[in-house]
């Protein structure tokens, strides 16, 4: 941890050469696949929180997003009027994301794209929730400043360090597959390292945030606590369990609303959103 900034690496057995493959293990077309009623239900949600941000400030122009997920913001974005690609280190995600919403997926990393695509060629590039999978990420950064037009835009959403749900065991950004955990003092000054302005930061804490992390928390510690959480959250993701968790969740965080109000004004969210443009 940097006591400077807050910064914190996870470290790792594999060298990072094999950093792709590993992630690739977690996001491949059954992650795609998975997408049941609640969950696409979560994924518009945040969908149209972040493209009321972008509209806002960028109406219009050519987008690349790293990281596609399951190609929900893509489509958002494509219907909002954007010229849109995407980027992603699975080959089994690009395929199926392309096959089922026709988009255009590259696949590789932002340094392989930043040599193959024309430079300053994007309006917008969004990354949602992928910096922080990233062994170098200011080395990624810079390659996504060189696939930005001057003056164009980055959008990045991280794990909030601080977030005060972080504190416990089960919360949600604490997973294998993270290398690094931002706070806003790091992240903004790995933008300022790799050329970017920071116009904007905020978080937010979203809508089943605690409900995850007091759950995850029970489930760490006293298994038989979270065996609905953990029958509910295996595939097929359909039936009473699934349904009943799903409902436990959302009236948690309805009940919750004034609080995650709170922490997300207060830079304590769950989720770190920060806007940064391309310097000249």
């Amino acid at each position: 941890m940097c006591e400077g900034c807050g910064h914190v690496q996870q470290l790792r057995e594999q060298p990072q050469a094999t950093n792709a493959d590993f992630q690739e293990q977690y996001f491949d077309g059954e992650f795609a696949a998975q997408a049941d009623f609640f969950t696409r239900i979560y994924e518009a949600l945040n969908s149209r929180r972040r493209l009321n941000d972008l509209r806002a400030v960028l109406p219009t122009g050519r987008v690349l997003e790293v990281g596609v997920g399951r190609g929900g913001f893509l489509v958002a974005l494509r219907r909002a009027g954007y010229r849109v690609e995407g980027l992603d280190v699975s080959a089994a995600l690009c395929a199926e994301i392309g096959r089922r919403h026709g988009l255009t997926i590259h696949r590789g990393t932002l340094e392989a794209a930043a040599e193959a695509l024309p430079g300053e060629t994007f309006d917008l590039l969004v990354m949602c929730h992928v910096l922080e999978h990233v062994e170098l990420p200011i080395r990624a950064l810079r390659a996504a400043r060189q696939l930005l037009r001057p003056g164009g835009m980055l959008y990045v959403a991280v794990p909030n360090r601080l977030a005060w749900s972080s504190r416990l065991p089960g919360w949600t950004g604490y997973q294998p597959y993270h290398a690094h955990y931002f706070s806003a003092a790091s992240l903004r000054r790995g933008l300022e390292a790799a050329g970017f302005q920071v116009r904007s930061e905020g978080t937010v804490e979203p809508l089943t945030g605690w409900c995850n992390a007091i759950v995850g928390s029970l489930y760490a510690r006293r298994p038989n606590v979270g065996r609905l959480a953990q029958r509910a959250s295996t595939q097929p993701k359909r039936g009473l369990a699934w349904i009943a968790y799903n409902a436990v969740r959302l009236g948690v965080g309805a009940a919750a609303t004034p609080l995650r109000w709170l922490q997300g004004g207060l830079g304590r969210g769950e989720e770190l959103v920060v806007m940064a443009w391309a310097e000249d």
